[in-house]
């Protein structure tokens, strides 16, 4: 794709998105043609800032996908083959929830006690990781399970309570610091994470730390590691969790 086919590449897909002009949209777009053009290697970090720069702004994630769909038709088949890699899309969906995080919507997404993700961010992760999961041809139980972490802060005055939740989350996100969900859900610590030996091992480490500290300790701590029903949406059982 040379300089002038990528000109009238993002010029059609823009007009494809039939949305008010937005120069930051436009600016978008022009980050992914152009590395589409120049760098295909590449273009997992530019759908990943498209998705971080349309998120920040609010856009709601099933448009950010359907305005990716919009450019497929104009572009050729090796080139769509990249965007529908599942390490494309789930390139794409990390942006939007990161730019999505620290833009209009902070405030619900961000506990305030901890700094970790709240429930709403957990719903969002799921629905991310059922469509990742279905690109990829696999299912979202086989892929990923969920860590719960839970503490018990009944007896406790608020400011300790506080303090427990803070300590454990801080104990936990240094473990999971892969790119990992962590979560505060209640008084429950939720992490999202692949099914793998290595995040075993970190369940252990995490229940070890707070099992010994001074400060989690005092919580009874449990930490077990739970898989997502087979057949089940995500998005429901996450409903479940919180009922």
């Amino acid at each position: 794709m040379n300089a002038r086919r990528a000109n009238d590449v993002a010029a059609a897909w823009l007009a494809r998105l039939d949305v008010p002009a937005d120069h930051r949209l436009a600016d978008a777009v022009a980050d992914v043609v152009d590395t589409l053009a120049e760098r295909p290697y590449a273009i997992a970090g530019a759908l990943r800032r498209f998705g971080e720069a349309l998120g920040a702004d609010g856009w709601p994630m099933h448009l950010v996908m359907d305005h990716v769909v919009a450019l497929h038709p104009l572009l050729r088949r090796r080139h769509r083959k990249r965007l529908r890699s599942l390490q494309v899309v789930g390139s794409l969906a990390e942006g939007w929830a990161a730019g999505y995080v620290r833009g209009a919507h902070t405030g619900t997404c961000i506990d305030p006690i901890t700094g970790l993700a709240t429930a709403v961010v957990l719903r969002v992760r799921l629905r991310e990781v059922e469509a990742q999961c279905r690109t990829a041809g696999t299912t979202a139980a086989s892929a990923y399970c969920v860590v719960l972490i839970d503490l018990d802060t009944q007896g406790l005055d608020v400011l300790d309570a506080d303090l427990l939740m803070a300590c454990a989350a801080d104990m936990t996100t240094s473990v999971f610091a892969a790119g990992e969900t962590v979560a505060r859900v209640g008084q429950r610590l939720v992490v999202l994470a692949p099914v793998s030996e290595h995040t075993l091992t970190r369940v252990d480490i995490v229940r070890d730390r707070l099992v010994l500290h001074s400060t989690t300790h005092r919580g009874s701590p449990t930490v077990v590691v739970d898989h997502l029903p087979a057949g089940v949406a995500p998005e429901r059982y996450l409903t479940d969790l919180l009922a």
